[in-house]
């Protein structure tokens, strides 16, 4: 009982932690991106996915029932809905918690999932950024990306081109060989739907989160237009961020001289 006990304290303690480690700085540095596309375009934006602007969820560590699901609330926002689908994932102080009794890394805590009924006609491109807080270094579930479903089918499909944007340094977490980084990262997929013949009525894109992680964000972008590449980019370094980096190259050139 003793040990039990021990457990669930020490794991309260935990979602103490990553719950308050966001700090704003990474948080809006990560923030999902303005996508620009052409031809009929809609837009979707989840922000403040927190238990202040979303009273009525369960608490930790998330099993409870959603009252129903979160639309988007960014301004221009279409009538998309954020859902638990399944396990333990609730609005927290900071973002949408996937909460768990367990302090193993990389343990399934739960699925999320983005839907939208109101599509543009003749879809053929959608974006989707997630803007996640890691946990223990892992933020979705055995590193398996959000996948694409449409027409209520379960097609799962792989994004035609993904990647991390942005990673913000968000503090540590003591390891057992000792502090390790963690980061808020702003992931972005890409879809090309151009070869579906059958009118895309409905879509979702779900993924599962780890044990302890954060959903900050999330935009879903969708176009009429096919695109052969990816339409989002990586974003510029800032001017202090581009010196460290020259300092960096330059440092490196040095040792690589004195090595010769």
């Amino acid at each position: 009982m003793k040990s039990t006990l021990f457990n669930a304290v020490s794991t309260m303690a935990l979602f103490a932690v990553f719950s308050a480690a966001a700090s704003a700085d990474p948080i809006d540095d990560a923030a999902p991106q303005a996508i620009s596309m052409t031809g009929t375009t809609s837009f979707d934006g989840w922000n403040n996915l927190t238990s202040t602007a979303n009273p009525g969820y369960p608490g930790f560590p998330g099993s409870g029932a959603w009252p129903s699901p979160i639309g988007s609330n960014v301004a221009g926002s279409g009538d998309a809905i954020v859902s638990k689908v399944s396990g333990n994932i609730f609005p927290s102080s900071t973002g949408l918690y996937f909460g768990s009794f367990t302090a193993v890394p990389n343990t399934n805590a739960g699925t999320l999932g983005v839907t939208d009924s109101t599509i543009v006609s003749g879809l053929k491109t959608v974006v989707f950024q997630v803007e996640t807080g890691e946990s223990m270094g892992y933020d979705f579930y055995n590193g398996v990306l959000p996948t694409l479903s449409y027409n209520g089918g379960s097609q799962a499909l792989a994004a035609t081109f993904s990647d991390k944007l942005v990673q913000a340094p968000n503090g540590t977490f003591d390891s057992p060989v000792g502090p390790q980084p963690l980061y808020v990262n702003l992931w972005a997929l890409q879809w090309d739907l151009s070869s579906i013949v059958d009118p895309i009525t409905s879509l979702n894109i779900s993924f599962n989160g780890v044990t302890h992680s954060q959903v900050f964000g999330l935009q879903l972008d969708q176009s009429s237009t096919a695109y052969s590449s990816a339409v989002f980019a990586a974003p510029v370094p800032e001017p202090a961020s581009m010196a460290a980096l020259s300092l960096g190259a330059l440092a490196l050139i040095r040792r690589k001289r004195r090595n010769k």
